[in-house]
């Protein structure tokens, strides 16, 4: 099971997607070989492997694990990654309310599930952090919950949204801490950002700001 990965600039964004909800997980390193795990979604031994092996044959470091939230969905590697590598993982205080409900979560779906780590940072709108090194801005963006991070790397025109906005769609707005109103305002705010500005979302294949003000049907720029 090969990633997707596609190259911008000197960012590489190695792509697999996992599980029963075709979860995007996201590992982005530099020219250096420094990797970060966004949203590890490998929900059995197959995947994990898959993951595994690619990081080792490719001489990848893993430096830190990030969630930019904490449903079921993408997080179900959280705790394989954190055992594997032993580096941080991040995400933001208001998504334990989602931690904690995941083992219910589990139960509900018939998802085979150990229960995620506690984050050894939280991170917010003004952490100041990076992904594979490279410095990123942190926006929270609530309405599909409510600690909902996005990571932006603004050298490479890149945007990790999370269940935010997909390609000419938007996240479920009806789980708990959802909110519609929240989430156009979420999703306007990053219209602001250039056309051609590429969204690398938590579920489906990726878009463009540009196209998505075109063509979302749910929120217009």
């Amino acid at each position: 099971m090969n990633p997707e990965v596609i190259k911008r600039n000197n960012l590489t964004v190695c792509c697999w997607t996992f599980g029963p909800f075709q979860e995007n997980t996201y590992l982005i390193t530099n020219d250096n070989g420094i990797g970060t795990l966004i949203d590890p979604g490998m929900s059995n031994s197959a995947e994990e492997i898959s993951i595994l092996n690619f990081v080792q044959e490719n001489n990848i470091t893993i430096d830190q694990i990030v969630n930019t939230h904490c449903h079921i969905d993408h997080i179900l590697g959280n705790d394989f990654a954190k055992k594997q590598w032993n580096v941080p993982l991040l995400y933001h205080e208001l998504e334990e309310s989602n931690i904690r409900r995941s083992i219910q979560m589990s139960s509900l779906w018939g998802i085979p599930y150990t229960p995620s780590p506690q984050a050894d940072q939280y991170i917010d709108e003004n952490s100041l952090i990076s992904i594979a090194k490279f410095s990123v801005d942190t926006w929270l963006v609530p309405g599909h919950c409510t600690g909902h991070l996005a990571f932006i790397h603004h050298d490479s025109k890149s945007i990790f949204s999370g269940d935010v906005l997909f390609r000419e769609s938007i996240g479920r707005v009806d789980l708990p801490g959802g909110d519609a109103d929240q989430i156009e305002q979420s999703i306007l705010r990053l219209y602001t950002l250039p056309d051609d500005y590429v969204v690398f979302s938590g579920h489906g294949p990726l878009t463009t700001i540009g196209h998505e003000k075109l063509h979302n049907p749910f929120v217009k720029g």
